[in-house]
This record gives C-alpha cells, structure tokens and sequence, in this order.
C-alpha cells in the first residue's frame, strides 16, 4: 500500500516542481522591450499634384502635403517645366 502511494506521488511532484519552473521562465521571455530605430521610422506620405490645363493651353496644379520643403521643390520644377514649353512653342 505505501508503494502504490510513493509510486503515485513522487509523478505528482515531479510534474508540479517542472511546470512551475517553467512558468518562471515564461515570465522572463516575453518582456516587452522598445527599440528606438523602429520606433522612430515612419513612411512619409508623398506630395499629391492635381494638374490642371485651361481651355488656352495653360497649366495651373494644386499641390498638398505635409513637407513644405517638398512641396516648395516640386512647385519649382514644375514652373521651370511650364516655362520651358511656352518659350519652345
């Protein structure tokens, strides 16, 4: 009789002390770390142009964004651009 109850409770223990164990791990691994190079990458949001030609052969465009120096860049480009084509017809 006392063998049948050793043989049943030294299983019983040994599985308690092992799941418990691996509890304590579990609470170790998923620590939650922040890492700054992620955190701070975020995709810029491109410049919209919205092109418009008037009835005489003009080009006039909207432009939108969240970066002024891009925006400011574009317009630049686009009346060198509109420029070149009026001196060329």
């Amino acid at each position: 009789m006392v063998r049948i109850i050793l043989i049943l409770l030294i299983p019983i223990i040994l599985l308690t002390t092992a799941c418990n164990s691996s509890e304590n791990n579990k609470k170790e691994v998923f620590k939650k770390t922040e890492r700054p190079e992620i955190i701070q990458l975020t995709p810029k949001k491109p410049t919209r142009i919205l092109l418009k030609k008037t009835s005489k052969g003009n080009y006039s465009w909207e432009l939108r964004g969240e970066d002024l120096d891009e925006i400011i860049r574009i317009d630049k480009k686009l009346r060198n651009y509109t420029q070149g084509n009026e001196k060329s017809k």
